[in-house]
């Protein structure tokens, strides 16, 4: 997130765009959704306008897989 900051007071930057796996989603659910609300605060607290791309790990489906079949990425069994 730093180099997108400092990149986008560098160049001639009109959006920031992130394509997705904000979070490696292997941590418990929620240490993963503090995580992307930090980011998403990080993003609006820019002047720029900005795209977010969801990832596959931003739903925390590694940690999801480690434990359980039956742990889904964010439900309440998967907190």
């Amino acid at each position: 997130m730093q180099e997108q900051h400092w990149l986008a007071g560098e160049l001639p930057v009109s959006w920031r765009i992130h394509l997705g796996d904000l979070v490696d989603g292997s941590e418990p659910a929620f240490m993963t959704m503090w995580r992307l609300r930090n980011i998403a605060a990080d993003f609006k607290a820019d002047d720029l306008p900005f795209v977010i791309a969801k990832g596959n790990h931003d739903d925390n489906d590694k940690y999801a897989e480690k434990k359980s079949p039956v742990c889904r990425q964010f439900s309440p069994l998967g907190v």
